[in-house]
């Protein structure tokens, strides 16, 4: 749909509010007061505050479209970043489970997934829905400290040798 700036235009998926994992031991009121939570990496510590008062000054679909597309560029350079220092693997062991990397993606899938069934709901009704910017900053607040905390080291390592 028009407004969404691209964020929603590849998923088919639809997700509800209740698809977003709560971030644990925090509660939906604590995480829209918080910031992101710092990895130890001063780009990617910056992009996570600046990610996260995008989210919560949202309050138009047009500036949740907006805070979308900074997300997406933020995963894509986070993306980058680990393939870079060579965090993770690549695509998982021989049994099929997932490498670091490959497990990181798919929860960025996950949280895109939720972000543009958020904008799609939002343009469709002319209004954003709080509850749905919650959503998305639980999500990725939750995804920093379950993933993100885990490159920097690799990263640390990588960028002093």
């Amino acid at each position: 749909p028009e407004g969404c700036g691209g964020a929603c235009a590849s998923r088919k998926r639809k997700l509800d509010d209740s698809d977003a994992p709560p971030a644990a031991g925090h509660t939906d009121e604590e995480e829209e007061d918080e910031d992101l939570p710092m990895v130890g990496h001063a780009v990617m510590d910056a992009e996570h505050s600046a990610l996260g008062a995008a989210l919560r000054g949202a309050t138009t679909p047009a500036a949740l479209a907006a805070a979308v597309a900074q997300m997406e560029e933020h995963f894509a350079h986070e993306e980058a970043l680990m393939r870079d220092v060579g965090f993770g693997g690549s695509d998982g062991g021989d049994d099929g489970t997932p490498s670091a990397r490959a497990g990181h993606v798919a929860d960025h899938e996950r949280i895109r997934d939720l972000a543009a069934a958020a904008v799609m709901r939002a343009v469709a009704a002319e209004a954003l829905a709080p509850s749905d910017v919650k959503a998305i900053l639980a999500a990725v607040a939750d995804h920093t400290r379950r993933y993100d905390t885990l490159y920097a080291p690799a990263v640390a390592a990588a960028t002093a040798a």
